[in-house]
């Protein structure tokens, strides 16, 4: 791993951040500097925990994303 944030200043979307290579990816990118937008389709527990920890990180999140799989709810998008 490394200390350098390469990526400061830019903002990175990552899908299915929440588990397995998406979370990976956003903590890394995280570590790297970038401020990251993400999406879960289950598990609300899961992205908390993922947000908490980049938060932790000093990563902004200015995009949180909440997706449903019922065809009721539509995606939402809200300021932090």
């Amino acid at each position: 791993m490394t200390d350098q944030k390469v990526f400061s200043g830019k903002l990175a979307i990552v899908t299915g951040a929440t588990r397995g290579i998406g979370r990976a990816i956003a903590i890394e990118l995280g570590r790297r500097g970038a401020d990251v937008a993400f999406n879960y389709a289950k598990s609300a527990e899961s992205a908390e925990t993922l947000k908490a920890e980049l938060e932790s990180l000093g990563v902004e999140l200015p995009l949180f994303s909440v997706m449903s799989r019922t065809r009721r709810q539509r995606l939402r998008w809200s300021s932090r």
